[in-house]
């Protein structure tokens, strides 16, 4: 085994653009499952990106400084045409982007 240091990764694909939201997050139950991943040394550290439709790029460490807030999020993850939409409140942790890219980047409706 290597001594190389892994890292999680978490990406989401935004149809909004950069300026919508004040903060960047994830629910807690994304959250707590990157905190087993660690806790079982399958990773390190692990972090946050999302890619806007305007380009924008945020990346943020998710064990990195953040608060906990309540946002209305779809009741699960596995997003589909029948959960989509169906919104509850979850405990979300927040955090201001650590680094920020810009790049071309123009979403294809036929094709996303």
């Amino acid at each position: 085994m290597s001594n190389n240091t892994h890292n999680g990764i978490e990406i989401k694909f935004r149809k909004e653009a950069a300026n919508t939201y004040p903060t960047h997050l994830i629910n807690e139950e994304k959250f707590l499952s990157i905190c087993k991943k660690r806790d079982k040394k399958w990773i390190q550290g692990a972090y946050l990106t999302s890619i806007w439709s305007n380009g924008i790029i945020w990346v943020s460490d998710i064990f990195g400084e953040h608060t906990v807030e309540q946002h209305l999020q779809n009741r699960t993850t596995n997003v589909s045409s029948t959960t989509d939409g169906k919104k509850e409140w979850k405990s979300c942790y927040c955090y201001k982007p650590n680094l920020v890219y810009y790049f071309c980047y123009e979403v294809d409706e036929e094709t996303k």
